[in-house]
């Protein structure tokens, strides 16, 4: 988490701007608190949920293990640019533009980090949770 932060920083700084604060802070909070799996950006703030986190098991020595707490960690530091300093006007769309630019931007640090292949599997594992989940809706 402490590299996605870094490496967050110095590529969307060099890529985006300036980042607009002097720290960046990552919060934990208990997996139980709320639906547990999520993490979201305020201002120099990313509270992190500890499931997905603070006790996620990533294998470094298995190629094929994803380190997701790194991209989560990029994609919320990403809303630093993407909604904070770049806000979209309040209109139908403007969660999927902040969203999509975030998500791309972490990818492009977890791309430089890992490589094309770990992200090729990072949006394989996306995909397939994304359908397991839609399988299951009652509609």
């Amino acid at each position: 988490m402490i590299a996605g932060v870094k490496d967050s920083l110095a590529y969307f700084t060099r890529h985006f701007g300036p980042y607009q604060h002097r720290i960046v802070r990552i919060v934990e909070f208990p997996r139980f608190s709320r639906s547990a799996g999520f993490a979201e950006s305020f201002p120099n703030t990313v509270p992190f949920n500890e499931a997905i986190g603070f006790t996620a098991k990533v294998d470094d020595g298995d190629p094929k293990d994803v380190d997701y707490p790194y991209f989560v960690t990029a994609h919320e530091v990403a809303h630093q640019w993407w909604a904070h300093q770049v806000v979209p006007s309040d209109q139908q769309g403007a969660t999927m533009l902040v969203e999509s630019l975030a998500q791309y931007s972490a990818l492009l640090v977890m791309e430089q980090m890992y490589g094309r292949d770990q992200v090729r599997r990072f949006l394989k594992y996306e995909l397939d949770r994304y359908l397991r989940a839609r399988g299951g809706e009652v509609v």
